[in-house]
C-alpha cells in the first residue's frame, strides 16, 4: 500500500495566495487540463508558480469522455505552451473511471516522497 496526501487547489485565479501555499506543501503536482474547455488561464498561473518553486509535474487531460472533448487538440495546445511531449499527457475521465490507475500509478512513480521533518 502507498499513503498518498493529495492537495486540491482552488481554480480560479483570485485564489492565487492560497494556491501558492498548497504548492510549498507538496512535492509534485498533477496539472489538470479540462478536454473540452482546453487551457485556461488560471492553469497558466498554477504551472508557473509551480515551476518556480520547482515542483515535478505531471499533465493530464480530464473529461476526455464528453462528446465535445477536443483531446488531440488540447494535447497539442498543451504540449506548444508547456513544452511538455503529447505522448506523456495522461487521458483522464473520473466519471468513467478512464486513466485514473494510470495517473495515480505515474504520481507514484515521478513525484518524490515528502522530505523528512527535522526534529
Amino acid at each position: 500500500w502507498i499513503l498518498l496526501n493529495m492537495v486540491d487547489t482552488p481554480g480560479h485565479a483570485d485564489f492565487g495566495v492560497e494556491v501558492s501555499k498548497s504548492l510549498a506543501s507538496i512535492e509534485g503536482a498533477v496539472l489538470l487540463f479540462d478536454s473540452v474547455q482546453g487551457v485556461q488561464a488560471q492553469t497558466l498561473s498554477v504551472y508557473d508558480k509551480a515551476r518556480a518553486l520547482g515542483k515535478q509535474i505531471l499533465p493530464a487531460l480530464t473529461k476526455i469522455d464528453i462528446p465535445s472533448a477536443r483531446p488531440l487538440e488540447v494535447a497539442l495546445a498543451v504540449s506548444d505552451l508547456f513544452a511538455f511531449d503529447p505522448d506523456t499527457i495522461m487521458k483522464t475521465s473520473a466519471r468513467n473511471r478512464i486513466g485514473v490507475r494510470e495517473l495515480l500509478d505515474s504520481v507514484c512513480e515521478n513525484i518524490p516522497p515528502p522530505c523528512p521533518l527535522s526534529d
